[in-house]
């Protein structure tokens, strides 16, 4: 089975709300390792960011 057909059995109104939750789950996970790479504390910058 290929990747294309599990997405045609997402609601489509699912995929609207999904796509940016992604989104941002993905920014955020990529910024906390580049702080990581800094040599800080991604949980600290997030409570001060929050």
């Amino acid at each position: 089975m290929t990747p294309m057909r599990n997405i045609n059995r997402i609601p489509p109104i699912v995929l609207p709300i999904l796509s940016p939750l992604i989104a941002i789950a993905s920014a955020l996970l990529v910024a906390a390792i580049l702080i990581l790479v800094a040599g800080k504390n991604p949980i600290a910058a997030y409570t001060a960011l929050f």
